[in-house]
């Protein structure tokens, strides 16, 4: 054999060799490898925008796994930095909302993301994802939540009607007026239901306690000043006061009220004495979590639930500092309080935005949060995190360390959610309210900081004569009306 053939054979030999390993090894990897799973396949993400900054944005556990395992989901909490209204405002200017978001029942954007169409009607998901979702929800609910175009498109979180109140009038208001064990039994345990007493009280545990583990006490706590007001100031304060929502038939302005004025030139006075310190009017509750835990308040106007994760470590670490309720605030006829239970309003409203990608997923993951399995699974494991959703008359066993003011706030528990004032799509309507919420939110701080009591006086007719300017008397009439309808939506007739 010739050099060239014999060199052109080698070559043809070392092709098909060559072609053979090749053959053979896609078949191997053929043979082990196989087309991914729709399981092992990336998770398609779901972003859930909640309105409020203390809203931890760890997505991390348990129930989260179980979530994203059950409907293939990826999902991410969207928390706003800073002010919530001016983050969610943007989005709704930008058209750039995430697939879920959650808001306050109370606030002007609910509307709006209505009136923008720029979030899907959830029967409409419903009808065509979900049909469970019916089975899920409290009926009640969805007919006070529905437009005049038959569509319910936000559906609301510790919603409770008065169907179910009439049914189970054993519940408890989430409002109590707590003090810190330890320092209210050394400073004798004493009666706090007069401005006077208070007062005594409040300058007693100052003296006595003005440093705690190194650290400024806070003599008085409160919830954080909004553009509407404090709640803990204002609106609980009230309620322990027990001032009527109407007098007469007619709508009553609560803010004026005579009794509730003697309350808040007494906190006055204290801040003339230096016990309102600035922590309170800058604080946001991230911070009030961390000074509650801390032990830092002596007493507060809160809401029991929204301290439970921190007296139950107070009281694993240090017992004797746990936060008990006691009697508090009281009008000078000593009326027991009125306090409120969760209305049909309840707490927040979650929506599926129409940038969502995948609607069926998303109404499908509502649907079973709303079911008595999601409920369940979200009170024993992850209510910190999946409250959004969350049914007020499926409440879990109150833990051990919550008992004590569950158990004081119960004689004093009425229904009122007739009197929450939701003016829907009457959009002037609410934009008169809005301004009056907003005056009344500029004055109250004002109030509190006056230097004498003049001043505090001065300031007050400001206020009167402020929201007079702004159309007062034609709010206080929609108003009264709207309670008129609340009452005969509810069956309430007493």
């Amino acid at each position: 054999m010739k050099k060239k053939e014999m060199i052109e054979g080698i070559s043809v030999a070392v092709f098909l060799l060559i072609s053979l390993l090749l053959v053979w090894n896609a078949d191997v990897q053929n043979f082990f490898y196989k087309e991914p799973s729709e399981n092992m396949q990336e998770k398609q993400i779901v972003k859930w925008y909640v309105n409020y900054s203390w809203m931890p944005s760890e997505e991390e556990s348990a129930v989260t796994e179980y979530l994203e395992n059950k409907f293939d989901i990826k999902i991410k909490f969207v928390i706003p930095k800073g002010n919530e209204s001016n983050k969610l405002q943007t989005m709704i200017d930008t058209e750039s909302l995430p697939d879920l978001v959650t808001l306050g029942w109370w606030e002007p954007e609910n509307q709006e993301l209505i009136d923008r169409n720029q979030v899907y009607a959830l029967n409409h998901l419903a009808d065509k994802y979900e049909k469970e979702f019916y089975e899920n929800v409290n009926s009640d609910t969805v007919i006070w939540y529905t437009q005049s175009d038959e569509n319910l498109y936000g559906y609301p979180s510790y919603s409770y009607t008065y169907k179910e109140y009439k049914e189970n009038p054993d519940v408890a208001s989430n409002e109590v007026f707590l003090v810190r064990k330890d320092i209210y039994e050394a400073i004798g345990s004493p009666d706090m239901t007069t401005p006077e007493g208070f007062c005594n009280a409040v300058r007693k545990a100052a003296e006595m306690f003005p440093i705690v583990d190194k650290k400024p006490l806070i003599p008085v706590g409160a919830d954080e000043f909004t553009n509407t007001g404090n709640n803990s100031f204002d609106l609980y304060l009230q309620n322990f006061l027990a001032i009527p929502y109407e007098v007469n038939g007619q709508y009553y302005n609560r803010n004026t009220d005579e009794e509730y004025i003697r309350w808040l030139k007494a906190f006055r006075s204290l801040g003339e004495a230096g016990l309102l310190k600035s922590d309170i009017f800058v604080d946001k509750r991230s911070q009030l979590e961390e000074k509650m835990m801390d032990g830092r308040y002596f007493c507060l106007l809160y809401q029991r639930s929204d301290i439970e994760w921190q007296q139950n470590i107070i009281k694993e670490n240090n017992p004797e500092r746990v936060y008990i309720a006691v009697d508090g605030p009281r009008n000078s006829k000593m009326n027991d309080p009125v306090l409120p239970l969760s209305g049909i309003n309840g707490w927040t409203l979650t929506y599926v935005s129409k940038n969502c990608q995948y609607p069926d997923k998303v109404i499908q993951l509502i649907s079973f949060l709303l079911s008595e399995e999601g409920q369940k699974l979200v009170r024993d494991q992850g209510q910190d995190e999946y409250w959004m959703l969350l049914d007020e008359s499926q409440k879990s066993d109150i833990s051990a360390t919550m008992e004590q003011m569950e158990s004081w706030a119960k004689p004093y528990s009425y229904y009122l959610g007739q009197y929450e004032l939701n003016f829907g799509e009457d959009k002037e309507m609410a934009n008169i309210y809005k301004k009056q919420q907003s005056i009344w939110g500029d004055t109250l701080p004002r109030l509190l900081l006056a230097k004498s009591e003049e001043q505090f006086d001065y300031v007050l007719n400001e206020y009167k004569k402020e929201q007079m300017e702004n159309r007062y008397d034609e709010f206080a009439e929609a108003a009264h009306a709207l309670f008129e309808s609340n009452k005969e939506k509810m069956g309430i007739s007493e």
